[in-house]
Protein backbone atom coordinates (compact mmCIF):
# COMPACT_ATOMS: atom_id res chain seq x y z
CA UNK A 1 0.00 0.00 0.00
CA UNK A 2 2.90 2.39 0.98
CA UNK A 3 5.09 1.59 -2.08
CA UNK A 4 1.55 2.17 -4.29
CA UNK A 5 0.62 5.38 -2.43
CA UNK A 6 4.22 6.52 -2.88
CA UNK A 7 4.68 5.70 -6.88
CA UNK A 8 1.62 7.80 -6.86
CA UNK A 9 2.46 10.46 -5.47
CA UNK A 10 5.07 10.42 -7.21
CA UNK A 11 3.98 10.58 -10.45
CA UNK A 12 1.46 13.25 -9.43
CA UNK A 13 4.66 15.26 -8.80
CA UNK A 14 6.59 14.78 -11.78
CA UNK A 15 3.79 15.63 -13.85
CA UNK A 16 3.34 18.89 -12.47
CA UNK A 17 6.85 19.44 -12.40
CA UNK A 18 6.58 18.62 -15.92
CA UNK A 19 4.02 21.26 -17.01
CA UNK A 20 5.92 24.11 -14.55
CA UNK A 21 9.38 23.49 -16.66
CA UNK A 22 7.41 23.49 -19.88
CA UNK A 23 6.33 26.79 -19.09
CA UNK A 24 10.00 28.03 -17.88
CA UNK A 25 11.62 26.52 -21.77
CA UNK A 26 8.57 29.05 -23.22
CA UNK A 27 10.09 31.84 -21.67
CA UNK A 28 13.52 30.62 -22.08
CA UNK A 29 13.13 30.26 -25.80
CA UNK A 30 11.73 33.62 -26.56
CA UNK A 31 14.41 35.34 -24.93
CA UNK A 32 17.28 33.18 -26.68
CA UNK A 33 15.54 32.30 -29.71
CA UNK A 34 15.96 29.36 -31.69
CA UNK A 35 20.05 29.17 -32.44
CA UNK A 36 20.82 30.90 -28.67
CA UNK A 37 18.52 28.36 -27.28
CA UNK A 38 19.91 24.93 -29.10
CA UNK A 39 23.73 26.61 -27.54
CA UNK A 40 21.39 26.45 -23.96
CA UNK A 41 20.71 22.77 -24.96
CA UNK A 42 23.94 21.42 -26.12
CA UNK A 43 25.45 23.09 -22.84
CA UNK A 44 22.56 21.03 -20.50
CA UNK A 45 23.05 18.07 -22.70
CA UNK A 46 26.22 18.16 -22.23
CA UNK A 47 26.49 18.15 -18.34
CA UNK A 48 23.83 15.94 -18.30
CA UNK A 49 25.92 13.11 -19.79
CA UNK A 50 28.50 14.14 -17.51
CA UNK A 51 26.30 13.96 -14.90
CA UNK A 52 25.23 10.21 -16.36
CA UNK A 53 29.24 8.83 -16.68
CA UNK A 54 30.16 10.05 -13.42
CA UNK A 55 27.29 8.62 -11.40
CA UNK A 56 28.21 4.69 -13.04
CA UNK A 57 25.56 3.34 -10.55
CA UNK A 58 26.89 4.94 -7.23
CA UNK A 59 23.31 6.35 -6.67
CA UNK A 60 21.67 2.54 -6.56
CA UNK A 61 25.26 1.46 -4.76
CA UNK A 62 24.70 4.42 -2.34
CA UNK A 63 21.10 2.84 -1.48
CA UNK A 64 21.82 -0.27 -0.80
CA UNK A 65 24.57 -0.08 1.25
CA UNK A 66 23.53 2.68 3.55
CA UNK A 67 20.33 0.36 4.26
CA UNK A 68 22.64 -2.79 4.77
CA UNK A 69 25.46 -0.97 7.06
CA UNK A 70 25.04 0.62 10.47
CA UNK A 71 27.41 3.04 12.65
CA UNK A 72 30.65 3.86 11.89
CA UNK A 73 30.55 2.00 9.54
CA UNK A 74 27.68 3.21 7.23
CA UNK A 75 29.13 7.01 7.96
CA UNK A 76 32.40 5.92 6.91
CA UNK A 77 31.09 4.78 3.70
CA UNK A 78 28.83 7.54 2.95
CA UNK A 79 31.88 9.73 3.58
CA UNK A 80 34.18 8.12 0.89
CA UNK A 81 31.08 8.38 -1.26
CA UNK A 82 30.51 11.24 -1.23
CA UNK A 83 33.96 12.18 -1.62
CA UNK A 84 34.71 9.76 -4.83
CA UNK A 85 31.10 11.41 -6.72
CA UNK A 86 33.02 14.75 -5.88
CA UNK A 87 36.10 13.97 -7.50
CA UNK A 88 34.44 12.12 -10.03
CA UNK A 89 32.43 15.18 -11.02
CA UNK A 90 34.76 17.97 -10.85
CA UNK A 91 37.21 15.58 -13.39
CA UNK A 92 33.33 15.54 -15.54
CA UNK A 93 33.16 19.11 -15.24
CA UNK A 94 36.64 20.08 -16.15
CA UNK A 95 36.51 18.48 -19.20
CA UNK A 96 33.23 19.33 -20.37
CA UNK A 97 34.42 23.25 -19.79
CA UNK A 98 37.35 22.23 -21.88
CA UNK A 99 35.23 20.72 -24.18
CA UNK A 100 33.38 24.12 -24.66
CA UNK A 101 36.66 25.61 -24.85
CA UNK A 102 38.01 23.53 -27.90
CA UNK A 103 34.81 23.93 -29.47
CA UNK A 104 34.72 27.78 -30.02
CA UNK A 105 32.26 28.37 -27.75
CA UNK A 106 31.45 32.35 -26.55
CA UNK A 107 33.37 33.70 -23.47
CA UNK A 108 29.42 33.22 -22.40
CA UNK A 109 28.98 30.14 -22.88
CA UNK A 110 32.30 28.75 -21.55
CA UNK A 111 31.97 30.39 -17.93
CA UNK A 112 28.12 29.01 -18.51
CA UNK A 113 29.38 25.77 -18.62
CA UNK A 114 31.72 26.05 -16.01
CA UNK A 115 28.77 27.41 -13.55
CA UNK A 116 26.37 24.95 -15.05
CA UNK A 117 28.93 22.30 -13.44
CA UNK A 118 29.04 23.87 -10.02
CA UNK A 119 25.68 23.45 -9.81
CA UNK A 120 25.90 19.90 -11.23
CA UNK A 121 28.73 19.53 -8.10
CA UNK A 122 26.21 20.72 -5.41
CA UNK A 123 23.26 18.55 -6.89
CA UNK A 124 25.68 15.34 -6.58
CA UNK A 125 26.29 16.80 -2.91
CA UNK A 126 22.55 16.88 -2.32
CA UNK A 127 21.53 13.60 -3.65
CA UNK A 128 24.44 11.80 -1.88
CA UNK A 129 23.78 12.96 1.29
CA UNK A 130 20.11 12.72 0.78
CA UNK A 131 20.65 8.84 0.23
CA UNK A 132 18.74 8.14 3.68
CA UNK A 133 15.57 9.74 2.19
CA UNK A 134 15.36 6.75 -0.51
CA UNK A 135 16.41 4.38 1.53
CA UNK A 136 13.82 5.41 4.39
CA UNK A 137 11.06 5.41 1.47
CA UNK A 138 10.22 8.95 2.83
CA UNK A 139 8.66 9.42 -0.68
CA UNK A 140 6.72 12.68 0.40
CA UNK A 141 9.54 14.56 1.06
CA UNK A 142 11.59 13.24 -1.93
CA UNK A 143 8.65 14.48 -4.36
CA UNK A 144 8.62 17.70 -2.33
CA UNK A 145 12.05 18.08 -3.34
CA UNK A 146 12.06 17.46 -7.09
CA UNK A 147 8.89 19.12 -7.32
CA UNK A 148 10.65 21.78 -5.45
CA UNK A 149 14.07 21.74 -7.95
CA UNK A 150 11.28 22.55 -11.04
CA UNK A 151 9.58 25.03 -9.45
CA UNK A 152 12.24 26.95 -8.60
CA UNK A 153 14.26 26.70 -11.50
CA UNK A 154 11.12 27.48 -13.89
CA UNK A 155 10.54 30.64 -11.31
CA UNK A 156 14.07 31.53 -12.03
CA UNK A 157 14.25 30.95 -15.94
CA UNK A 158 11.06 33.64 -15.21
CA UNK A 159 12.47 36.17 -13.45
CA UNK A 160 16.33 35.90 -15.45
CA UNK A 161 14.13 36.58 -18.62
CA UNK A 162 12.00 39.28 -17.17
CA UNK A 163 15.48 41.05 -16.00
CA UNK A 164 17.39 40.52 -19.74
CA UNK A 165 19.48 38.13 -18.79
CA UNK A 166 21.17 36.05 -21.29
CA UNK A 167 22.21 32.38 -21.64
CA UNK A 168 25.28 32.94 -18.70
CA UNK A 169 22.61 33.65 -15.89
CA UNK A 170 20.47 30.87 -17.49
CA UNK A 171 22.71 27.97 -17.56
CA UNK A 172 23.93 29.61 -13.67
CA UNK A 173 20.19 29.10 -12.45
CA UNK A 174 21.09 25.37 -11.09
CA UNK A 175 23.09 26.95 -8.84
CA UNK A 176 21.23 28.67 -6.31
CA UNK A 177 18.12 26.49 -6.90
CA UNK A 178 20.30 23.61 -5.27
CA UNK A 179 21.82 25.68 -2.63
CA UNK A 180 18.64 25.87 -1.44
CA UNK A 181 17.57 22.15 -1.64
CA UNK A 182 20.84 21.21 -0.31
CA UNK A 183 20.13 23.63 2.99
CA UNK A 184 16.81 21.31 3.30
CA UNK A 185 18.27 18.02 2.82
CA UNK A 186 20.77 18.46 5.46
CA UNK A 187 18.71 19.95 7.61
CA UNK A 188 16.91 16.51 7.42
CA UNK A 189 19.22 14.03 7.30
CA UNK A 190 22.69 16.31 8.38
CA UNK A 191 22.07 14.15 11.65
CA UNK A 192 22.44 10.71 9.96
CA UNK A 193 24.99 11.46 7.05
CA UNK A 194 28.71 12.85 7.58
CA UNK A 195 28.76 16.07 5.47
CA UNK A 196 32.94 15.67 5.33
CA UNK A 197 34.09 13.24 2.05
CA UNK A 198 36.44 10.96 2.91
CA UNK A 199 39.85 11.12 0.45
CA UNK A 200 40.73 7.18 -0.09
CA UNK A 201 41.75 6.09 -3.32
CA UNK A 202 41.79 2.06 -1.61
CA UNK A 203 37.96 2.61 -0.45
CA UNK A 204 37.26 4.37 -4.21
CA UNK A 205 38.69 1.39 -5.80
CA UNK A 206 36.66 -1.11 -4.44
CA UNK A 207 33.32 1.22 -4.63
CA UNK A 208 34.34 1.84 -8.88
CA UNK A 209 34.92 -2.01 -8.68
CA UNK A 210 31.26 -2.92 -6.85
CA UNK A 211 29.68 -0.31 -8.76
CA UNK A 212 30.61 -0.65 -12.27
Amino acid sequence: DLVVRGGLLRALGFGAGVLLSLCGVVFVTRELGPVGYGQFQTIISLLVVVQSLTDVGMATLGMREYAQRRGEDRARFMGVLLGLRLVLTFLGVAIASAIAVLAGYSTALVVGTFLGGLGLVLTVVQTTIGIPLGAELRISVITAIDFTRQALTAALYVAVVMAGGGVLPLLAVVIPVQIVLLVWTVGLVGDRVPLRPIFDRIAWRDLLTTSI
